[in-house]
């Protein structure tokens, strides 16, 4: 008999418990008019969503290239008595980045230092949207000599915005005279399947050691702007007064290299100190 009623109070209190979870329920939405709830819901989704796909197609290569047009882009070099920024060109790699290619020439009698390359960024409007500053490779520009640059600019989300780049050098003048003269010399050149190779030497020719040499090659097209920059490798980076070393460069040539036309080669140092 105990068993009975306990059973039943167990049944009656299950029944209570499932008519009390039927209540507490949210209930069901108005199919024919508008939940609050669900629309602020919708909204949130909406706009999530609506964001998403913004955010996708400012971060989407395909989405920025395919309406950039890079070919509409102004290069403007800065002049000046003593220097030259010229041969200036650009292009997108195979990344999506924007490569912005060109050379310095030291038109003065002095020589430069502590160069360093400004590039601003300006919209239709002439309203600056960005700017960049990256130093040289090296650390002395001689009277004549020629220094190629590059700047790799990856800001995809003002790449639409751009219509023009205003290229500048800043650098202070170097008084002092050099008696260390290394000179490069091109012994040979040919093709090797789809490979330029280079020989050549390195001559010391002044009157003191010279050391952080550095081998510039520079890559240039049929209207005498600059596609590409590479730096040569060099057994040795220093050299002593008449010492000479060989060299020997092998360029694949890739896509960024199909139309070059011409090249040209370039040595920097710097004295090294006498003890």
């Amino acid at each position: 008999m105990l068993a009975i009623f306990y059973l039943s109070f167990l049944f009656l209190s299950f029944i209570i418990i499932l008519i009390s979870c039927q209540f507490n329920r949210s209930p069901i939405s108005n199919p024919f008019g508008i939940d609050q709830e669900a629309q602020n819901e919708e909204m949130k989704t909406t706009s999530s969503s609506e964001f998403l796909a913004e955010t996708i197609g400012k971060n989407s290569d395909y989405s920025q290239m395919s309406l950039f047009d890079y070919t509409k882009i102004k290069i403007e070099p800065t002049e000046s008595i003593d220097i030259e920024i010229r041969n200036c060109n650009l292009y997108p790699d195979i990344y999506g980045d924007i490569l912005i290619f060109g050379e310095l020439q030291n038109k003065s009698q002095v020589n430069k230092t502590n160069i360093r390359f400004t590039f601003n960024f300006y919209d239709i409007n002439s309203n600056e949207i960005d700017s960049k500053t990256i130093p040289s490779y090296i650390d002395y520009l001689r009277e004549d000599a020629i220094l190629p640059f590059c700047l790799i600019y990856d800001d995809k989300y003002k790449y639409i915005e751009i219509s023009r780049v205003k290229i500048g050098v800043n650098y202070d003048n170097y008084k002092e005279s050099f008696t260390g003269n290394p000179l490069v010399t091109i012994e040979n050149f040919y093709y090797e399947e789809n490979m330029l190779v280079i020989k050549g030497s390195v001559s010391n020719i002044g009157q003191n050691m010279v050391e952080d040499l550095k081998l510039f090659l520079t890559f240039y097209d049929f209207k005498n702007e600059v596609i590409s920059i590479k730096q040569c490798y060099l057994p040795k980076d220093k050299l002593e007064e008449l010492e000479n070393e060989a060299f020997i460069v092998k360029v694949l040539l890739d896509e960024y290299l199909r139309n070059f036309t011409h090249y040209r080669i370039e040595i920097f140092f710097r004295d090294s100190l006498k003890v």
